[in-house]
């Protein structure tokens, strides 16, 4: 499976396996210098202070987020919600208590 273009090989040669091992390692290599950015504050270059939000698909996604790396939830999906009835608003309330 190759997730960062979207794509899936079948029967991969061994050239295509080396050169996806290849890729994996610079992925890694990647993100683990982008990690390092991450419990700094997020500044411009001149200094400006920009908030950083997640974007959320469900309320229980809270449970997984370091709130060390952002500042908040700036978007959060609630078509989870409405499943096959309305929610009353007990429903609602909990939902964005959660969150």
């Amino acid at each position: 499976l190759d997730a960062e273009h979207g794509g899936i090989v079948l029967g991969p040669t061994r050239a295509e396996v080396e050169a996806f091992r290849q890729s994996s390692s610079s992925f890694a290599a990647r993100r683990n210098r982008a990690e390092t950015f991450l419990t700094r504050p997020a500044v411009t270059k001149a200094g400006t202070a920009v908030r950083v939000q997640v974007n959320i698909a469900d309320p229980s996604d809270v449970d997984g987020i370091d709130v060390s790396i952002c500042d908040g939830v700036g978007l959060m999906r609630t078509e989870f919600l409405f499943g096959k009835m309305l929610p009353d608003e007990e429903t609602q309330y909990r939902a964005y208590r959660k969150v």
